[in-house]
């Protein structure tokens, strides 16, 4: 069974890294069993801010996801990150979530599926 891991390997600004949100620290693992489909995985955070002057979303994931900013969806982009070799790059994609942050409790959403990555 892979290791599904949790890391940044993209030139992002350290700033955003460090504050971020995080569901679990880089280099922490999720280990599943690729012989068998998997259902929609939902990852939710909540956050706390005092004011949004600007905010960014850097995600991407082996499959497919779909993020959600405060019940919003951030982006029209259907099957994202998009096919890839998968064992050689993952494509990442950079939204700018300004107009969804809300001074005080946030809260991001992302759906995972299998997509391309995993499925069939």
């Amino acid at each position: 069974m892979p290791d599904l891991c949790l890391s940044v390997k993209a030139p992002v600004p350290t700033k955003i890294v460090r504050d971020a949100p995080l569901w679990g620290l880089p280099g922490s693992c999720l280990t599943l069993d690729e012989t068998q489909r998997q259902p929609a995985s939902y990852l939710r955070k909540t956050f706390s801010i005092k004011k949004a002057e600007r905010g960014r979303l850097y995600i991407t994931c082996h499959g497919c996801y779909a993020a959600y900013l405060n019940g919003q969806r951030v982006s029209d982009f259907i099957l994202a990150p998009g096919t890839t070799a998968y064992r050689k790059r993952l494509y990442y994609q950079t939204y700018d979530v300004t107009p969804w942050l809300n001074p005080g409790e946030n809260e991001l959403l992302v759906v995972l599926g299998d997509g391309w990555y995993r499925g069939n």
